[in-house]
């Protein structure tokens, strides 16, 4: 038996240019989303991630929250500070 094909697409691949909302509490739950969103809409199988900063001295945090950390139009310079 010949192993199945898989090709790797990207989102400008499908022609995707709009955002997914990420409303998850945690990095799994938003890649999971994102994951879901793809398959809803272009019934294309995926797989997704999301990625963010969890320090144990910080209880895990910011975690989910890392790239609006600094508040709502904070650049990466004001998270890290």
């Amino acid at each position: 038996m010949m192993p199945k094909k898989i090709s790797l697409l990207s989102l400008n691949d499908i022609k995707f240019i709009g955002n997914i909302e990420e409303t998850g509490k945690t990095l799994k739950q938003n890649a999971k989303i994102k994951s879901d969103f793809i398959f809803k809409n272009y019934k294309i199988n995926c797989f997704a991630d999301d990625t963010g900063l969890e320090i144990d001295s910080l209880n895990g945090m910011p975690g989910v929250y890392s790239a609006r950390f600094a508040g709502k139009n904070c650049n990466s310079q004001d998270n890290i500070e």
